[in-house]
């Protein structure tokens, strides 16, 4: 058993600079909802919720330190703060699996691709080792994967 007794993965946060940007692509490219954020009126940003599963994404904008500390003088400052969220604009290459990057199940990949094709997304695709991969970025640049729903994941070490 494991010592935290962990239960499955609460959310993903993510910085930017444009929370809007991320908000839309989120929401109408990878279907994601809008949910209440208790920190409204606090600092830029939202909360988004992956309906058939719970996975949550916190969109946090790249000033929200700022913001707080113009509400709460006294709360020390993070050194450097949070800027420049924006991953340099580069083509898609499968070379970046190597880096942190979000992955998700799809139950159709051939549908998934005319998808994102029709909304002039820009992906690459991975078919080897018997594991077929669809890469492609978020408007800040993050890596995003998708595959086929896995029928027999791996075994236990």
């Amino acid at each position: 058993m494991a010592l935290l007794q962990l239960r499955k993965a609460n959310h993903i946060a993510i910085g930017t600079d444009d929370i809007d940007a991320l908000l839309t692509f989120y929401t109408n490219i990878l279907g994601f909802e809008r949910v209440d954020r208790p920190f409204d009126g606090m600092f830029d940003g939202y909360w988004l919720r992956l309906g058939n599963n719970g996975m949550m994404m916190h969109i946090i904008g790249s000033n929200a330190y700022q913001q707080l500390l113009d509400l709460n003088p006294r709360m020390r400052p993070l050194p450097g703060g949070l800027t420049n969220m924006k991953l340099p604009q580069r083509e898609i290459d499968i070379r970046r699996a190597m880096q942190d990057h979000f992955s998700f199940e799809v139950e159709n990949l051939e549908g998934a691709m005319e998808f994102l094709s029709s909304h002039g997304i820009k992906y690459q695709v991975n078919n080897k080792r018997n594991v077929t991969q669809l890469w492609f970025e978020d408007p800040d640049g993050r890596t995003i994967e998708l595959m086929p729903i896995d029928e027999n994941p791996p075994a236990k070490l």
